[in-house]
């Protein structure tokens, strides 16, 4: 799967976010979590370019994945600015299709476009 550096890094802001227990937050982290695993796990049956040695590994990284997600879960408070359109731009990535989530280097959906229009204001 290929990813630009610049939706890497909105993707690893995604999951550095929390909830604070705001479980509209973490169902969103959690169904994107379930989508980045399910789409790796499509591509290595699809016969992705992984030695087989190396796929137990990569099964067992994606297995701690989302536990290691939900550890960082007491970072931002659900009233920070960044919570909705974060909650956002993950409900939409979930919802796409493995072919749509690999593309998305190319471009990434509305949700997320604002998503990093914020992040940016935010810089500045």
């Amino acid at each position: 799967m290929k990813r630009s550096k610049q939706f890497l890094a909105m993707i690893l802001t995604l999951f550095t976010i929390s909830a604070g227990g705001a479980d509209e937050f973490v169902n969103a982290s959690q169904a994107l979590c379930q989508k980045v695993k399910s789409c790796a796990r499509e591509s290595i049956a699809a016969g992705a370019e992984i030695p087989p040695d190396m796929i137990d590994m990569v099964e067992q990284m994606l297995a701690g994945m989302c536990v290691d997600i939900e550890q960082r879960y007491e970072e931002i408070p659900s009233g920070h600015p960044l919570y909705a359109p974060a909650t956002q731009c993950m409900q939409s990535i979930a919802e796409l299709s493995c072919q749509q989530f690999e593309n998305l280097a190319d471009s990434v959906t509305p949700e997320c476009a604002e998503y990093e229009t914020q992040i940016e204001a935010q810089q500045d």
